[in-house]
């Protein structure tokens, strides 16, 4: 891996340019802008990667299930990383005329037994589902996300979609 120095100043362009990324350098920083104008700064000699620019959502994660051909069983979803909170479940089906009810669970290790984040299972339908009324909202760095269907409609749906939306 090799180390660059920069020790002189570049000025950024002004104004930034439309569909092109600025890049420049000041002090041992090197600095990324955007068309938007807003710059990300990668440290240079005190450190290592990017750091981003924060603001209005800077902190909302979704995770998504999309299940083609959804059945009765457990769908694992992914580890976090970091500790969450737990806001709402949206879902919808495909197909006209079918549902499926479904709860999403955290579980402290994947093998283990999960817990419900809404006190009833949602069903969804063509037209959506949203619930921001959940039971349990916490989540733990490290906890797996898992997706359980309880039931499906007599002709199955061609897909389900599920959305969870959480915090940091």
């Amino acid at each position: 891996m090799s180390e660059i120095l920069i020790n002189q100043v570049v000025v950024p362009p002004s104004p930034p340019q439309a569909n092109y990324l600025s890049v420049y350098g000041i002090a041992n920083e090197l600095y990324v802008m955007g068309p938007s104008g807003v710059s990300a700064v990668v440290r240079g000699v005190t450190g290592v990667g990017v750091q981003g620019v924060t603001g209005a959502g800077s902190a909302i994660r979704l995770f998504s299930w999309v299940i083609t051909a959804p059945a009765v069983g457990g769908i694992p979803g992914p580890q976090v990383a970091e500790a969450h909170t737990a806001q709402r479940i949206s879902s919808y089906v495909t197909t006209a005329a079918t549902t499926a009810t479904f709860n999403v669970e955290h579980r402290a290790a994947i093998g283990s037994a999960g817990s419900d984040l809404l006190a009833a299972d949602q069903v969804a339908g063509t037209t959506g589902a949203s619930a921001t009324a959940l039971q349990l909202t916490g989540v733990a760095a490290d906890d797996w996300l898992w997706l359980d269907i309880s039931a499906v409609s007599a002709t199955p749906p061609a897909a389900l979609v599920v959305t969870l939306k959480t915090t940091v």
